[in-house]
């Protein structure tokens, strides 16, 4: 089993994701929310072959935007989570998005521990459920 698949199994057994999962269309792209979580949500692109998943989350240190990519496949996609610091960008975590029904999908993300051992950011793990903001004119 390669890392994603180790990793995709980890999120499910943490978060508990289950198998009912749709395939994953490029009509997911578009603005999604939780709208018991004030100031947060994702922005996702689900292009031919990649997702690449924007996500807005205010902090206490202020305000901070994720980038997460991976491969679109059936069932729930596993993502690189990227931080984009002064310096450059990193990885710093993993997530997993999963398309429940046409307007509701499960996202859940874990960070990963910085080089002196200390996660990216305190807090920094999740499992969200998200509704439909907005969808593309095409799919309407």
């Amino acid at each position: 089993m390669n890392r994603q698949g180790f990793f995709v199994l980890m999120l499910v057994g943490l978060f508990g994701i289950v198998g009912s999962a749709q395939s994953f269309d490029a009509c997911m792209t578009g603005s999604w929310y939780d709208p018991d979580r004030d100031g947060e949500g994702i922005n996702i692109e689900a292009l031919d072959e990649v997702v690449i998943v924007y996500f807005y989350r205010p902090l206490t240190t202020g305000n901070h935007w994720y980038t997460f990519i991976g491969n679109r496949v059936d069932g729930p996609v596993p993502l690189d989570m990227y931080d984009t610091i002064l310096a450059g960008t990193y990885k710093v975590g993993e997530a997993v998005i999963e398309q429940l029904d046409e307007n509701t999908l499960a996202f859940e993300y874990l960070q990963l521990l910085n080089e002196g051992g200390q996660p990216w950011c305190i807090g920094c793990i999740g499992s969200f459920e998200y509704i439909r903001l907005t969808t593309p004119i095409s799919c309407e």
